[in-house]
This record gives C-alpha cells, structure tokens and sequence, in this order.
C-alpha cells in the first residue's frame, strides 16, 4: 500500500478480513467524500476539499428538501426509500392530517415518530450493505400490498453488492405508485437510468437544487416535470 492509495486485496490480506468488506467500507468513505474509489482499490481525497464538498451538498440536500415538502399530501399514503436524502426529508415532514409513510429504511421510524398526523410503517426485509436499506422479497412484497398516491425515490448511489436486490424494491415502489418522486443532487442524475429500476418514462417530478429554468435540466424538461 502507497501513502494515500489502498488496493482492496492488499487491505484484505493486511487486515485480515473479505474482500467484500473492504468494498463495502471503501463504498461508505466515498459516500463520506473521504476516498475516491478506483479500479482495484481507492484514493484519499484532501480534508479541505472534504470539507468544501460538505457544505456545497449540505446546501443541495436542504434545497431539495425544501422542494419535496411541497409535493407531500396531507392525507394518503406515500412510499419514501431508505436514503440518507429521504431520511432528511421525513424528519422535516410536518402539517400532515393522516398520513401513513411506507419504507424500506429501518431509520424513516424514528424520523416521523411522535409528528401530529403521520404514521411509518416499515417494509421488513434484509438489510443491505449499507445498512440503511431493507431489500429483498419480504420488502417488495410489503410494497406490492399497498396503493399509494406518491413515490420518493431518491438518485443516491447503490451501495455494491446491492444493485439487484434494490433495482427490485425500486421497481416494486413504482408500481405501487401513481406517481414517482425522483429527487436528488443535479450531478447524480444519469440519462439513460435515473435509479435503480426507474426508468424515465415512469418519472412524473424530477427535484433537484437546481433552478427548473436551469440549462443543465434541459433535456430532463422534456421528459418530465421538473422542480
């Protein structure tokens, strides 16, 4: 291993543990913005860059936010994934009369508790390798019984190891819904799949912290609504 540079079979081997673990702990630091994954291995990324980072997509997530609190009904039943973007979102949820709020993140229970109007209920499942998610058929299967009138689906990355197993929960929350809720950072958006499972066609609103006039939302404006 070089200074500021690790390859996983070298970590594997030093630490005694999976090459899998290693990608999964090397997956969590880049979520961070700690490391840089590259072929084989990953690379550091400066602290100052870290931090810089931190506060431009601290101001995204609130700005997006912002937005999806705009489209959450009053009553009615809406489905949330299990990322970090929603978890912030359900925390900030307020003014809802009878609201029921179906998940695959074992978090979102704690985010709504004890908020006047609003009741979680969690999927069931297997957690997944990033450990805010329940994937898996006992969760589709929860997500397939329900008719609800929104999606929340956030653009986040897919934890490795994950990507089939949370393209079928993904896949299950849009049928189950009469509209989907694709939501996140402009820099995540992919043209040709916006998240696993998702395919533009089925994408009502698009919510970014962009403004929708935009030019980098352009040909996103096409296909869906854009906030």
């Amino acid at each position: 291993m070089v200074a500021g540079k690790v390859r996983i079979t070298s970590a594997a081997s030093v630490l005694g543990v999976s090459a899998m673990t290693v990608r999964r702990d090397l997956h969590r630091l880049e979520g961070m913005g700690a490391a840089l994954r590259v072929r084989g291995g990953a690379v550091a990324i400066d602290q100052r860059r870290i931090r810089q980072r931190d506060i431009e997509r601290a101001g995204a997530r609130a700005a997006i936010v912002g937005k999806l609190l705009k489209l959450v009904p009053a009553t009615g039943l809406v489905l949330l994934d299990g990322s970090p973007l929603m978890l912030r979102f359900a925390r900030s949820v307020a003014g809802a009369r009878d609201l029921v709020v179906v998940s695959n993140g074992p978090a979102m229970l704690a985010a709504v508790q004890g908020k006047p109007g609003i009741r979680a209920v969690l999927t069931g499942g297997t957690i997944d390798h990033s450990g805010t998610s329940l994937v898996g058929p006992a969760a589709c299967r929860a997500i397939d019984a329900v008719l609800a009138c929104r999606a929340f689906i956030s653009l986040g990355d897919v934890a490795v190891g994950d990507g089939a197993e949370l393209r079928q929960v993904t896949e299950a929350m849009a049928r189950s819904a009469g509209e989907i809720i694709l939501a996140g950072e402009s820099s995540r958006i992919d043209a040709t799949c916006p998240a696993p499972g998702v395919a533009w066609s089925s994408v009502s609103i698009l919510v970014t912290e962009l403004d929708p006039t935009d030019q980098a939302l352009a040909p996103y404006r096409k296909l869906v609504g854009v906030l």
